[in-house]
This record gives C-alpha cells, sequence and structure tokens, in this order.
C-alpha cells in the first residue's frame, strides 16, 4: 500500500459482542443508558503498515549507525600512539581495514571504559529483541566497507598533552545489504519480511576548506583520541587555553555513596566548582580543565538567584557494584526541602511512598505500589506515585572509581538507564512500542487525510467548500453525511460543531483502547468503555462491533489487506457491504456508517489497491472516490 492512506469515513459503532454487553439478535444496537451524554470524539483510524515504516526507517538508521559505533568501543587495550599525527593515521587505518579493535586503541582509555560495558550489554540486549542477528559482532561491522583517504593532515600543539589535527579528504562507504547483522524484527516491521539484497555505494569528499577538527591527548607518554576534548576545543574557539595547573581539581569519595552526597551538597549549595569536581575524570576531565574559561561568571549567575535555600538530608543509599571499578546508587529515602519569598516545599521519600507537603498547598502522597492515572482529583497523588515506582528498588546513579576515590559517573547514569530500559522489554512490548510510534508519524503526517478534518467530514466532503457548492458544480445542496441516500462516504466521527471542546474522560478511555496492538484486547477495552457509560457506541468503529462482516482484523491492522489477492480483497469488501446492509436493513447499524472500503465495492474495480504502488495506490483512491461521488 503506499503512503496515501484509505478514505478514513471509519464508522464507529458499537464495541464487539462477547464481553459485558451484547445486543440481541436483530435488535437495535443501543446498550444501557450511558451515565451521561458525551460527544463523539474525533479518533484517527489505525494506519497501514508502510506508512509505520516511516517511523521505522528512522529507527533502523538510529540502529545501524548505534551497532557501529558500539563496535567502536568493544576494546580493552591502552593502545595509543607515538604522536598526534600518527593516532589519527592509525585511527584511520585501522577503520580502513575494518580493524574495530586496532581503531579502539586510539581512544581515550577513560573515554572508552566509560562506554564499553554499558554498550556492550546494550548490543546483547538488542541481539535477544533481535533487532540484532547472532551473527551481529562487537569486533566487526559486517556489511560495512568504509575506505578514507586523507589528503591533508594538519597538527596544531595547543599546550604539551593537548593537540588538534586537521584533516581533509575523501570517504567512501559501501553497504552490503545481504550482511548487514540486521534481526528478524526489523525484517518482518521494516522489511515487509524480505531480508535486504544488493548493495549501496557513496564516495564524497569530507572536510571541505578548512577540514574536520579532531582532538588528541596525551596520557602516560602515548597520544590518543578524544571525544570530550574534541567538543571542548570546537567549543573554546578563539579563547585561550587555560594552563593545566589551574584547572578544576577532581574530588572524590571514598565509597560510591560518599560520591552522591557530595554532590548533592554541592548542587543544593549552588557551588558549581565542587560539581564539576565529583564528576569522573574520565568523562569529563575535559571541563575539568577547561572550567576556567566559564567558571566565575557561572557561579556569579548563581549566586544572584537570591533567596533560594535547596537542603537534602536524611539521605540513605543502596549500592549495587557492577564490578571493573563502577557501582550504581539508590535512595532509600530522603527529604528534600526547598524555600523563597517565604514559600516551603518539602518532598520526603520513605523507601515505599512520596509525600508531598507545602505552605500553600494541600498535602499529597503516592507511594509505588498505586496505580497511576492523572485523571480526576488525585493527579497530584498520581505523579508522586510515579516518582515512588521511579525510586524503588533503582539505582539510577552511576559512579566509578578512578584512581582509588569514587566520582559521580554522568554518562554512565545515562547509560546504564538505556540498557536497564531494554532489560525490562519483550517482544510484545517492542512491537507496541513501534505501532505507536507508526501511529505518532500518522497522526503527524497522515493524520490530517485520516480523519474528518477531510473525508466525510464538514471540511470537505458535505460541505460548501468543495462537492455541493458554486465553486465547483454549481448550484447543489451540500450533501448530508447522515443521509441514507448519500454515496459520499460518510462514516467519519467529526463532531457536531456546537460539541463542548473538553470530552474528558470519553478521549482517554478511547485512546486507551487504541493503544492495544491486539484486536481482542481492543475490542474487550471498547466493550468496558460503554458498559461502564464512559464512551457511547457511537465511539466505536463499526467494523469492530460488527465483527460478522469480516471486515475488524483487516481495519484493525492493514497487514492483513496488504497479503490479499486482488481477487480475496474484492469478495472481503463485497461481502461485507451485503452484511453492513443486512446490519442497516435490520436496525442495529446506523445509515451511513459503512466502514469506507466496503462502501462501493464495484468502484475498486477488481483490485485491491493496497498492493499497488505509491502512485498506483493514489490513482486508484481517486477513481475509487470519483465513483463512489458518481
Amino acid at each position: 500500500m503506499s503512503d496515501t492512506p484509505e478514505p478514513t469515513n471509519v464508522s464507529w459503532n458499537p464495541p464487539v459482542p462477547g464481553t459485558s454487553w451484547i445486543p440481541e439478535p436483530g435488535a437495535a444496537a443501543v446498550p444501557p443508558e450511558p451515565v451521561h451524554e458525551l460527544p463523539e470524539p474525533v479518533v484517527t483510524a489505525p494506519a497501514p503498515k508502510r506508512r509505520r515504516a516511516v517511523a521505522l526507517v528512522g529507527a533502523g538508521a538510529l540502529i545501524a549507525a548505534g551497532v557501529f559505533a558500539v563496535s567502536k568501543v568493544a576494546s580493552g587495550d591502552e593502545g595509543g600512539a607515538s604522536s598526534p599525527e600518527e593516532a589519527i593515521e592509525r585511527l584511520v587505518s585501522s577503520l580502513n581495514d575494518e580493524d574495530v579493535l586496532g581503531a579502539m586503541d586510539l581512544l581515550l582509555p577513560g573515554e572508552r571504559r566509560t562506554f564499553q560495558q554499558p554498550m556492550v550489554d546494550m548490543v546483547k540486549e538488542l541481539r535477544r529483541l533481535d533487532v540484532l542477528d547472532d551473527a551481529a559482532d562487537l569486533s566487526d561491522v559486517g556489511g560495512v566497507d568504509l575506505e578514507i583517504t586523507m589528503d591533508d593532515v594538519e597538527v596544531d600543539e595547543v599546550a604539551d598533552d593537548i593537540a588538534n589535527v586537521m584533516i581533509a579528504g575523501d570517504d567512501a562507504i559501501t553497504v552490503d545489504n545481504e550482511s548487514l547483522s540486521i534481526g528478524d524484527f526489523i525484517v518482518e516491521e521494516l522489511l515487509d519480511g524480505e531480508r535486504p539484497t544488493g548493495s549501496m555505494d557513496e564516495d564524497e569528499g569530507f572536510g571541505g576548506d578548512d577540514g574536520v577538527q579532531l582532538t588528541t591527548v596525551e596520557q602516560d607518554g602515548r597520544w590518543y583520541v578524544s571525544l570530550f576534548y574534541s567538543v571542548a576545543e570546537a567549543a573554546r574557539g578563539d579563547l585561550a587555553l587555560p594552563e593545566a595547573e589551574d584547572a578544576v581539581r577532581p574530588k572524590g569519595s571514598d565509597s560510591p555513596e560518599a560520591a552522591v552526597q557530595q554532590m548533592i551538597d554541592a548542587v543544593t549549595d549552588l557551588d558549581l566548582e565542587d560539581v564539576i569536581a565529583t564528576l569522573d575524570p574520565n568523562e569529563f576531565g575535559a571541563l575539568q580543565r577547561y572550567a576556567p574559561i566559564f567558571l566565575d561568571d557561572a557561579q556569579a549567575a548563581l549566586d544572584d538567584i537570591g533567596e533560594l535555600d535547596i537542603a537534602m538530608t536524611d539521605s540513605e543509599f543502596d549500592v549495587e557494584q557492577r564490578g571493573d571499578g563502577r557501582a550504581a546508587v539508590g535512595f532509600t529515602s530522603f527529604l528534600l526541602e526547598a524555600s523563597a519569598d517565604g514559600q516551603a516545599v518539602e518532598i520526603e521519600w520513605d523507601g515505599e511512598c512520596m509525600e508531598l507537603t507545602g505552605s500553600d498547598i494541600e498535602t499529597a502522597r503516592g507511594c509505588a505500589d498505586d496505580e497511576i492515572s492523572l485523571d480526576g482529583d488525585d493527579a497530584e497523588a498520581s505523579v508522586l506515585a510515579g516518582l515512588a515506582k521511579g525510586f524503588d528498588g533503582t539505582h539510577p546513579i552511576a559512579t566509578a572509581k578512578v584512581d582509588g576515590e569514587w566520582y559521580v559517573n554522568v554518562m554512565g547514569s545515562i547509560l546504564d538507564a538505556m540498557v536497564t530500559a531494554l532489560e525490562g522489554v519483550d517482544a510484545d512490548d517492542l512491537q507496541e512500542a513501534v505501532d505507536q510510534i507508526g501511529n505518532a508519524v500518522d497522526e503527524g503526517l497522515g493524520g490530517v487525510l485520516d480523519s474528518g478534518d477531510v473525508f466525510g467530514s464538514d471540511d470537505v466532503f458535505g460541505s460548501d467548500d468543495v462537492f455541493g457548492s458554486d465553486d465547483v458544480f454549481g448550484e447543489v445542496e451540500p450533501l448530508d453525511p447522515s443521509s441514507s441516500d448519500d454515496t459520499v462516504p460518510s462514516d467519519s466521527v467529526s463532531p457536531d460543531d456546537t460539541a463542548p471542546s473538553d470530552i474528558d474522560p470519553a478521549t482517554a478511555k478511547i485512546d486507551d483502547c487504541f493503544l492495544f496492538v491486539d484486536l481482542a484486547d481492543a475490542r474487550e477495552c471498547f466493550a468496558e468503555g460503554v458498559s461502564d457509560g464512559v464512551i457511547t457506541v457511537a465511539d466505536v468503529p463499526t467494523a469492530v462491533w460488527f465483527d460478522d462482516c469480516g471486515m475488524a482484523e483487516g481495519w484493525w491492522d492493514y497487514r492483513l489487506y496488504e497479503s490479499m489477492s486482488d481477487a480475496e480483497f474484492t469478495d472481503l469488501v463485497t461481502s461485507a457491504n451485503a452484511c453492513f446492509q443486512t446490519h442497516i436493513a435490520a436496525g442495529d447499524m446506523a445509515e451511513g456508517t459503512i466502514p469506507s472500503d466496503a462502501l462501493a465495492p464495484e468502484c475498486w474495480n477488481g483490485i485491491n489497491p493496497y498492493l499497488l504502488t505509491d502512485e498506483g495506490y493514489s490513482e486508484a483512491l481517486d477513481t475509487y472516490l470519483a465513483c463512489v461521488e458518481g
């Protein structure tokens, strides 16, 4: 199918039978009277798989880039080179030879240590989720051949231990699609079940007139490429480089929890130099070296904040040793107090619950075992419950031991959080996340076409703007979407102009139901909403409610349509149309609410439009709509 969406004159009718309320055969599909009347909200139909590929292409590119980057941080050797120029030349040579371990010998050891284990763990989780296949190897990137030619190399030694190397030249990359270490998940969700074939070549220059600058650092007599010093040097520009003796001296602690407490004290005291000093020098050695450039001005700005007092007391910690001089720290209790301009707020964590009190606020409390709901009067408690869940049993702050002392490891904390998030994901979670991303893309890129804003709404069909106006067809009465005589798609859910703008809690319930990937779960959710009186029967898709007509599964997941032949699709929409007409005649389905694909089966001219190319689908859709109108 193409990126052009099906006209979503989507019918919203009673939820599928089989849960809390089932209409009698032949009876009108009307549930018990709802507790209160609700307007019909606009809900976008589930989108075809190919539009979801828009999101997946971006995800796939990030994954491919991540695999390449991860492969570059897997070596543990100290390596290095005898000079800045040699460090860059060896780096390029190793990349050209696909010698990843050799390339990693050139990265500053402390920086390599920061990234190594979290990245290794991340790749392991990606393998488990079948995002990468079992052949993915951290010491080699399958399917990628990079060739860099350096035409110009210039070295600028800005200090005894820091040198910038400017390089310019050409780079050529060949990607052998068949050799890429992509897993089954990517193949099925992004590539329609077919592994890629062929190759891609790209050859271009880099560096321009000025070249690309990489910064090298001398350590223990060897020169290494540094990511963080490269960033710092790019930011420094023409400013003078501080002398080494003026740098902020790292200030470590004798334990992981003491390092965290030292950081807390520095933050609450608004002492920027102490904050920087407590950071892991393997990560932020460059920041500590370059801090004198901005430290005085930044501290003065903090001092001008005014009467702001922050204190964190009664802190107790739980430490999880990770090996290799790393440990993660969590909080089992604390009391955070803040005051300014005569107002005071306190947040207390006791290991189970989070409580908020303050001068002019009502006390609120939320616990890790509480359910979270941001609707209603308990929103504050739900937020606190969410925070409690985040602190309960977790170890969010990474620390590292350097030269016998412990420091806060910021990048490690971020990477550990990413690994922890992946560890908590299973295949079903990943599938649901991808579907939600796809739906978000659909609403952003194709939602206008999918919703009542275009098809079946007063904006186009049934309005004076196009059909039934003097602008197009002369003096014709506007089409009435509710009329049974109209053949224009009319099962959209455009709200009445007089409907109130606040449609909670119906919208929340409907949104919840559309988050389900599995149709059976969605059916149960819709039925529950109708039974509870939260939503009305008009809020539920017609195709889903009248599943005896055979369109429920295809309407919920358009991949089913993409697996059908022309004849199978034609038979489906033809039989479905007859089925829906029977329900209308019986009085248990509203007129004018037949799903759009089955609205006029003969207008598809015996083809399955979901099998066509983008251009072909657009033409077929135009023909279909013209036929429906005629």
